[in-house]
């Protein structure tokens, strides 16, 4: 086993750039994702012309998010812009008022609270903003999917199409990055509000086996040192992944070279591929793993480790032990529970009666012994 310093070291060889491998990179250039780029500027950024709504959507890995962030930091660098843009993704916040205050805090440059005011006060703060910046106001609501789980249909994005009505001069564009298709994404809200969204459809689809190559070509030169990861090392991730979902095997790339570096090597190898394979499996493949916040995973690792001593897991203990090793209150375990079902970690079953009263059973929708990886 390496002492720190030789692992320390070992990292120091493999690892040129950790940061390219974290979600919230940025990447400088997007590949084949040309068409899409090119709707998204004609949407958003064309100059003096009326902005459309759009909806993204694909399945996880497609390139979508990392689309959004590009042309938004194209955006950030142009002092002249017209657009103000903002990225927000739903699974981070609980409330109307927190994803207000959130978008009111990206524009502004100012962490507000809000939560302890009116929602009426935090719309009314952001409309008057806009109108006084005459900017077009661009949000991309990331994983919006969940808002209709989370049975806020009409709520959030009604917000925000209410502000060009209610604050004249104020310009709003909204885009919903979604997984699921358009009809069932989208169909569910109300006529009216689809008739004011209308909003323009742009399709991801899974990238191509060369594709991916290529897209991890690109993420090992920039985020790793040379010859860590060979064209055929690069290969056998893509054929692993099979379906062209980039995210993943990103992560994949990551993990490889971090099995590596524990086993001494500067260099990925088809076992550290395996490896990290295997692990995947005891995950039970779940695509939706690095959209979890660090206390959701301790959430979630609790969950698991009673789960595989046989007990029955009540929301109420969940409350009690999630307060213990990360500090939230029950309010926040609750909205934290609900995002992790709705990303189909975990079910909540009702139950009525119980030593904690009316409550819900929390049951496993993923192999509980994966999830005790420290690497997950």
């Amino acid at each position: 086993m390496e002492s720190p310093t030789e692992y320390s070291a070992l990292s120091e060889c493999i690892f040129l750039h950790p940061e390219v491998f974290e979600p919230t990179y940025v990447p400088t250039t997007v590949r084949f994702r040309d068409e899409q780029l090119r709707v998204l500027a004609d949407s958003i950024c064309a100059s003096g012309g009326p902005v459309s709504h759009l909806v993204l959507w694909g399945p996880e890995g497609t390139g979508k998010t990392a689309c959004v962030r590009h042309m938004f930091a194209k955006i950030a660098q142009d002092a002249h812009a017209g657009v103000l843009p903002v990225y927000l993704n739903v699974l981070n916040e609980s409330s109307r008022v927190s994803m207000v205050g959130a978008i009111y805090a990206a524009v502004t440059g100012t962490e507000v609270q809000l939560q302890s005011q009116s929602f009426a006060h935090a719309h009314h703060c952001l409309g008057q903003l806009l109108q006084k910046e005459k900017r077009t106001l661009v949000v991309c609501l990331d994983d919006a999917d969940w808002l209709l789980s989370a049975s806020k249909k009409p709520t959030v994005l009604l917000d925000l199409l209410k502000i060009e009505e209610n604050y004249p001069g104020a310009k709003v564009c909204v885009l919903l990055v979604v997984s699921s298709a358009p009809a069932e994404a989208v169909g569910a809200y109300e006529k009216s509000i689809l008739m004011t969204f209308c909003p323009e459809v742009v399709y991801f689809p899974p990238y191509s086996p060369a594709d991916m190559v290529g897209i991890l070509t690109q993420y090992a030169k920039e985020g790793l040192y040379p010859e860590v990861a060979t064209t055929a090392v690069l290969e056998q991730i893509a054929e692993s992944v099979g379906k062209g979902y980039a995210r993943k095997s990103i992560a994949m790339l990551r993990d490889s070279a971090r099995s590596a570096m524990r086993s001494g090597r500067d260099a990925i190898t088809e076992d550290d591929v395996l490896l990290v394979c295997h692990s995947l499996q005891m995950l039970g493949d779940t695509p939706f793993i690095s959209k979890v916040d660090t206390k959701s995973r301790t959430i979630l690792a609790e969950i698991a480790r009673m789960t595989m001593a046989g007990e029955e897991v009540i929301a109420g203990d969940v409350y009690c032990v999630a307060e213990q090793v990360t500090g939230l209150k029950k309010t926040a375990v609750f909205y934290r529970l609900k995002k992790l079902a709705a990303l189909k970690f975990i079910r909540l079953d009702p139950v009525k009666e119980g030593r904690w009263g009316r409550t819900s059973r929390v049951v496993m929708l993923t192999n509980p012994a994966g999830l005790l990886d420290p690497d997950w």
